[in-house]
């Protein structure tokens, strides 16, 4: 069966922040988000090892939260991330679009997705519905989508594990026949494809980088660790959220008893907030939920 298909799109998202074997906690017992790009390549790796070309998609808020805190514990060779995308082997999302980007760049070429998503709809703790992918986006072949989506992955002591994915097979030679011509504007069209992807990349590390862009950039770093804490149904306590986000963007040590004080007056001067579970509700794409008896955010 999965011969009919031509490559692999991978939840960049989940296997990058896929912390299997590796966990890292705060003082309070709290899990603390990683980001791993050295996970992205061996999954990549694996697929490849079976003859399958394979495409991870990633939000644009995850590289720049990657790419801000690179020497951070928590997160991994950031040189490595930036090298995967130049070679078009990761792309990058716009912050603006969500995981169904991903699901239709796979229809569109023909390509199997591993993720460890079932993209249904969820329950919060009152009983409420949380729309996800199959309720938000019905008109799309869910039954197809099933049958092209391996969610069996695992990481095994960093080694990247999918039992269900099978041997594509050696690639075929290059046959004699007069069709250099052909062969030479294909590699032509590729290179200036890659050229344009590294010209793409290169705007977008100048954007991360510039201090022009802070504020933008800190937006979308507070909007990628809120999706990330509030993911598959998680309820957050906002101070939890906001300690977080703190701990990214002023490149605070992961145990909170060595941050200095003051730390909550730094993050609302540099997010320009001044309640904060109101302002992360306002800056999210999704529908944040802020039930104030309980003190808790969710989606």
């Amino acid at each position: 069966m999965q011969e009919i298909y031509e490559k692999i799109v991978l939840d960049g998202s989940n296997i990058i922040h896929d912390d299997t074997g590796i966990e890292m906690k705060n003082d309070a017992g709290e899990r603390l988000i990683q980001i791993r790009p050295e996970r992205l390549l061996s999954a990549i790796n694996h697929c490849e090892s079976l003859g399958w070309t394979a495409i991870a998609c990633l939000k644009e808020g995850t590289y720049t939260w990657a790419k801000s805190n690179p020497d951070a514990e928590t997160v991994g060779d950031v040189d490595l991330l930036d090298e995967l995308i130049q070679d078009g082997k990761v792309i990058t999302i716009p912050a603006k679009e969500d995981d169904i980007y991903f699901i239709d760049y796979a229809l569109k070429i023909n390509a199997m997705i591993v993720t460890h998503d079932s993209f249904r709809d969820k329950k919060d703790d009152q009983g409420n519905i949380i729309k996800r992918e199959r309720s938000l986006y019905p008109s799309r072949d869910w039954a197809d989508i099933d049958k092209r989506t391996l969610r069996d992955f695992r990481f095994v002591k960093d080694q990247f594990i999918l039992p269900s994915l099978t041997q594509k097979g050696p690639s075929l030679p290059l046959t004699e026949k007069s069709t250099i011509t052909l062969d030479q504007i294909f590699a032509e069209i590729m290179e200036l494809q890659n050229m344009i992807r590294k010209i793409q990349h290169a705007e977008l590390k100048k954007q991360v980088e510039s201090p022009k862009n802070n504020k933008n950039m800190d937006r979308s770093i507070a909007s990628s660790i809120t999706e990330q804490m509030l993911s598959d149904g998680k309820k957050v306590q906002p101070n939890v959220l906001q300690q977080e986000i703190a701990r990214v963007l002023l490149k605070l040590p992961k145990n909170q008893s060595k941050w200095k004080q003051g730390w909550n007056i730094n993050l609302k001067k540099k997010l320009g907030y001044s309640n904060f579970s109101e302002w992360i509700v306002s800056i999210s794409k999704k529908k944040i939920t802020f039930d104030k008896k309980k003190g808790l955010l969710y989606y």
